[in-house]
């Protein structure tokens, strides 16, 4: 549901809203049991690991926060689905502008992210209090769902009909976060 909306020609901020609230409630309970199990893991490791694990885990979120302000990738995909530089001109400053409308949403996930680690790596995991924590962000959540649903929406918006196919069938063929089919 909520791809055909992103793929419309009008953006109908009201259903986008539901379609996430829906999206949401569902990975919520996949977020309770993620969490859990992490906390069951961490819970099997030495202290040792723990702090191995802690220095790879900052390690990793540093590589990735590198390779995003790259932006690279990104523009690779453009080149294949055969934008002109008018149209990637036009996508980089879509992103800009998503990208500053969401820095200080982004600052508060990063914050929920802190909370959320401290809770999974405490010596007795809370569900309540993870729940309590998710239901406190629940906002930013939906307003960083929509910033990308709308910085989508702008960007199929932009495409060309056969453009638009070509994502289509690109995105048709993959399965799962990875692409893996």
């Amino acid at each position: 549901d909520l791809r055909s909306l992103v793929q419309s020609s009008e953006w109908d901020q009201a259903a986008i809203e539901i379609a996430i609230t829906q999206r949401q409630a569902l990975m919520q309970e996949k977020a309770l049991q993620r969490a859990n199990n992490k906390h069951q893991v961490w819970n099997l490791l030495t202290e040792a690991q723990q702090a191995e694990f802690v220095a790879q885990l900052e390690s990793l979120t540093a590589k990735r926060e590198e390779k995003r302000t790259e932006g690279k990738r990104e523009y690779k995909k453009l080149k294949r689905l055969d934008f002109t530089e008018e149209q990637i001109a036009a996508v980089k400053a879509i992103k800009t502008a998503a990208r500053e409308n969401g820095a200080e949403i982004k600052a508060k996930l990063k914050n929920y992210k802190q909370v959320e680690r401290s809770l999974i790596q405490s010596a007795n995991f809370n569900p309540e209090a993870w729940q309590t924590l998710n239901t406190e962000y629940q906002a930013d959540f939906m307003a960083m769902a929509i910033l990308k649903a709308k910085s989508k929406h702008d960007i199929w918006n932009l495409m060309t009909p056969e453009q638009q196919a070509k994502a289509e069938k690109k995105a048709k063929g993959k399965k799962g976060k990875f692409g893996k089919k």
